[in-house]
């Protein structure tokens, strides 16, 4: 079994990034940002960390991703999270990450209304992004991919040199024109969500034992 990687080299700064960005991607970000500022929308990235505030933060993560899943006439994203025990294991691990200061869920606010989200594992030096959600209300803003873009400028300020996009190949990621590394052989698991989510806990439980 062959699994791709995708991943970003982070600079020191948010322009060094961007100049080196693709020109379809500069245009995109150029304009998600003016479209916003256009109908005088305010946007800022609220980033959870702490264990109190996550089980309202994925409380409103499983709600964004409910209704990504309901989309039409974009990428297939079905809803991994459908059934009570999905939830419950990811709120386990997000708890778990919360508690060594590894779990980061960023959510993009507009005014008072969270419109987009995506929930982030920090290892060491680097960010492996998880799965996220917006509100089809905003899906003409494409706020999805303007809290990735605020994901990375609160990575590269935060220090951090690597940006994982995670595993699966979809224009969501290769736009970016990302590094990929292919890793051949893996687990045998059952679910695509909870398989993903399964990985990133045997990580967590090696990295503590190592």
């Amino acid at each position: 079994m062959t699994t791709k990687v995708f991943h970003l080299d982070l600079p020191t700064s948010w322009d060094g990034f961007r100049q080196a960005l693709p020109r379809n991607i500069k245009e995109s970000l150029r304009k998600c940002y003016n479209s916003l500022a256009r109908d005088n929308h305010r946007i800022r990235l609220n980033v959870v960390s702490s264990a109190q505030e996550t089980d309202e933060a994925l409380d409103k993560f499983f709600q964004l991703h409910s209704r990504r899943a309901d989309a039409s006439g974009v990428i297939d994203h079905p809803n991994v999270f459908a059934t009570p025990h999905a939830r419950d294991f990811l709120r386990a691990v997000c708890h778990d990450f919360a508690h060594d200061n590894r779990l980061r869920i960023f959510q993009l606010v507009i005014g008072e209304q969270v419109v987009a989200t995506r929930i982030g594992f920090l290892m060491d030096d680097q960010i492996f992004m998880y799965f996220s959600g917006y509100d089809l209300d905003w899906a003409r803003y494409s706020v999805m991919t303007t809290t990735v873009a605020e994901a990375i400028k609160w990575s590269i300020g935060a220090g951090l040199r690597v940006f994982n996009l995670s595993t699966g190949e979809d224009v969501s990621k290769t736009r970016w024109r990302p590094e990929r590394t292919e890793f051949f052989g893996g687990y045998t698991l059952y679910g695509l969500g909870l398989g993903r989510l399964a990985i990133s806990a045997i990580h967590a439980v090696r990295s503590r034992t190592a």
